[in-house]
């Protein structure tokens, strides 16, 4: 019973399950407390499911076993909370276990995912790649034993925070271990260039990978290795292969025919719009691992030229894709829309998405932001819009409400910005501090400073915080209705904003110095809004 409730993610059930166990006077039973700590960590109460597992711990003669624990690590790690799931696996097992390679896999896991699940392409903070590293070594302190997949893991997600020394320490201790790097690890560590910006870095890593390879091959000897040793370039003329278990004389080798590899490189120069090394590096894979094009390549070539502003080059693209009777995916949909919406073509942005849909493919949550700014200042088109793809079923987002009332705000509708908060709530969704301050925006260029008012109220009761960049909106509404009392008094405030959120770093970083990890995430978001004071 306490199985089937946390299937169904219903905590509450498997409680009710454990109350009437106790109330059978069923007497103490292990197979009946792992089961409601399984069905709490998998309805997603990690804290609970803890909770659960110390209390069985304590009790004398029982044994936990150590997957119990990483229940809670991965339900941890399923709510996005890495620190925590590291600390249950470095400090609570403490029956004689130490982290295996499950659970340092999910730790690593956890972190990456948070550095990837913005989806922000910018790069990442010094502090993201470090907190990788120190987690990585407290697992290894705790008696941490990592296998091939615990090593792809963490080389994984040094590859998303944009460290390349870490994923060639996973590749140095994977060699220790006498494992062999495999195209996992190369993915990363070329990811790891990516994510740093580095193209030409990227590029010497795939070169990197192949040359190793080529080397493996050509000392294992024998004729592979003397063919490979002739034919440095896979797939060039006949026997040109590289040889390797079940693999076939004169084919690429496994990492010269990774698609994902020559993805990763080719990506790396996409994302600063250089379309035409994208194109250098997706003829190589042509001709050296027998590439051929798909979605993958097609999207990244889209992308390039989307960067760089071509938006006639990157729809030429799709369409010849779609002559040659390639599917297109949603991705690359999208990514011409973005093309399109950066040059404030809406009504070209509003077709690509709706062509998509027409195609059967599904355009990224952020389709509707781009349409919406496409339109900028024009409203009401935007509204058109939104009301035809409500009708296909393209659900908005927070972010999508947040670009519409900045639309409504460039235009100093307040009515409308102040609508569409009331529409995100409505929604239900909890509108952050872009969706007032879009409102607020709007009263500002009006100048309504009695509307901008009523907004940062609504805001402060909303968020609990009043910021520098709120008062400045502020000061700019007084401005522009020419009240220079008004504005210097919201300066007066301002400044007061900013000298408490210095307070408020200085308290952080003491707390953090003491190991509070709390204190770290409150001194980052205050020493932000203390950033602003110079400008303000």
């Amino acid at each position: 019973a306490m199985d089937a409730y946390g299937r169904a993610g219903d905590a509450n059930g498997a409680r009710r399950v454990d109350l009437l166990a106790d109330a059978l006077r069923l007497g103490f039973r292990a197979s009946v407390r792992l089961a409601l700590v399984r069905a709490l960590a998998t309805a997603g109460d990690a804290p609970a499911a803890e909770e659960a597992l110390a209390r069985m711990a304590g009790v004398p003669g029982v044994t936990v076993p150590v997957v119990a624990w990483n229940w809670v690590t991965s339900a941890y790690a399923a709510a996005g909370e890495p620190e925590a799931a590291l600390r249950v696996a470095t400090e609570l097992i403490r029956d004689g276990y130490s982290p295996d390679a499950v659970t340092m896999a999910t730790v690593v896991t956890a972190f990456r995912r948070r550095l990837t699940s913005s989806g922000s392409g910018a790069v990442p903070a010094a502090a993201e790649g470090d907190a990788v590293l120190a987690a990585w070594q407290a697992l290894l302190d705790a008696g941490g034993r990592p296998n091939q997949v615990a090593f792809n893991a963490m080389a994984a997600a040094c590859g998303a925070a944009g460290r390349p020394d870490g994923v060639r320490l996973a590749m140095k201790q994977m060699r220790a271990a006498g494992l062999v790097p495999r195209e996992r690890a190369w993915v990363a560590l070329v990811h790891a260039h990516a994510r740093c910006a580095d193209a030409e870095g990227a590029e010497a890593a795939l070169q990197e990978a192949l040359d190793t390879e080529d080397a493996a091959v050509i000392a294992g000897g024998g004729v592979l290795g003397e063919m490979a040793a002739a034919h440095p370039a896979g797939g060039q003329g006949r026997g040109a292969g590289h040889g390797g278990r079940g693999q076939r004389p004169g084919a690429p080798s496994p990492l010269r025919r990774s698609v994902v590899l020559w993805g990763a490189a080719a990506g790396a120069f996409a994302a600063s719009g250089r379309a035409a090394d994208v194109e250098r590096i997706l003829d190589r894979a042509r001709r050296e691992g027998g590439v051929a094009p798909s979605a993958a390549t097609d999207s990244m070539r889209i992308k390039a030229l989307a960067i760089r502003g071509d938006a006639e080059g990157a729809a030429r693209v799709l369409e010849e894709a779609l002559a040659e009777g390639r599917p297109v995916n949603g991705h690359a949909w999208t990514t011409l829309c973005a093309a399109f919406a950066a040059r404030g073509m809406g009504a070209e942005a509003l077709a690509a998405i709706h062509r998509a849909l027409d195609a059967g493919a599904r355009p990224q949550a952020s389709a509707l932001v781009l349409v919406t700014r496409a339109f900028g200042n024009d409203t009401q088109r935007a509204a058109t819009a939104w009301e035809a793809l409500a009708e296909r079923g393209v659900p908005p987002s927070l972010q999508a409400f947040n670009a519409l009332a900045r639309a409504y705000a460039s235009a100093g509708d307040v009515a409308g910005a102040t609508a569409t908060l009331d529409r995100a709530q409505a929604a239900g969704f909890a509108p952050d501090s872009f969706s007032f301050r879009a409102a607020m925006h709007a009263a500002a260029v009006a100048g309504d400073p009695e509307a901008a008012e009523a907004l940062l109220e609504r805001s402060q009761s909303a968020l609990g915080v009043v910021t520098v960049a709120d008062m400045a909106i502020l000061a700019n509404a007084y401005g522009v209705a020419g009240d220079l009392s008004g504005a210097l008094k919201a300066m007066e405030r301002g400044e007061a904003v900013a000298d408490a959120a210095k307070a408020a770093a200085e308290a952080a970083a003491a707390a953090e110095g003491d190991g509070a990890a709390e204190g770290s995430r409150a001194a980052a978001a205050a020493g932000s809004e203390a950033s602003h004071e110079k400008d303000f």
